[in-house]
């Protein structure tokens, strides 16, 4: 017969044990509080800002919590003369708080990727217009296979799904994401079609 003294000690194992394994699979990761962001188009005649969003509600890390607000705001601005623009567009983001990354091409697309504190959740790569419409956008099922995704690196709020800084040539108007399991991704912004093909040693499987 075992004591509840005795089962107590063997619950208490198990918890650890549990704890333990979980945080082999899930790792722990922490985000800075989300702040303004810019950007400026290679040629240096568009800049955008964004203000992020409270939708936090919206976003995976906070799914069901009543904090509903609005979306990252983008303003568009077209430099006209030297040290004067004016605004383009403003118009919302897809992003409940923030995009991790935005580019603008020297044609004043915006491009965004991923969402902050959400790393492979939800609207992972949207182009905007000019005027703020969407022209395209992809999930993380629209660029891997699901068995691919289940063997991405997870965090406890994150599918790390890429590695390395994007670059957005400006000669071809392509912009082009390293992703993890020897993928690489290339956007022509002409076209706005996406390539995906498989490159060897592309980057590590890991965020870390």
């Amino acid at each position: 017969m075992v004591s509840h003294f005795s089962l107590a000690n063997i619950m208490r194992k198990l918890i650890v044990f549990y704890l333990f394994t979980l945080s082999i699979i899930c790792y722990a990761d922490k985000w800075t509080l989300p702040s303004e962001i810019t950007a400026t188009s290679p040629d240096a005649q568009y800049f955008i800002k964004v203000i992020p969003g409270n939708n936090y509600g919206k976003s995976y890390s906070f799914e069901g919590a009543k904090i509903n607000g609005y979306n990252a705001e983008a303003s568009l601005y077209k430099v006209i003369g030297k040290s004067k623009f004016r605004l383009k567009s403003k118009f919302f983001l897809k992003n409940p708080v923030a995009p991790v990354d935005i580019y603008v091409n020297n044609q004043g697309k915006t491009i965004t990727l991923d969402n902050w504190s959400n790393l492979g959740y939800g609207a992972i790569w949207v182009i905007y217009q000019t005027d703020g419409k969407v022209i395209k956008e992809w999930g993380l099922k629209d660029l891997y296979s699901d068995a691919e995704i289940d063997k991405i690196q997870r965090t406890v709020s994150s599918i790390w799904w890429r590695c390395d800084e994007p670059k957005l040539d400006s000669n071809t108007n392509k912009f082009t994401v390293k992703g993890v399991l020897e993928h690489e991704f290339s956007l022509d912004l002409s076209m706005n079609t996406l390539e995906a093909r498989k490159q060897k040693n592309v980057c590590k499987d890991s965020p870390f």
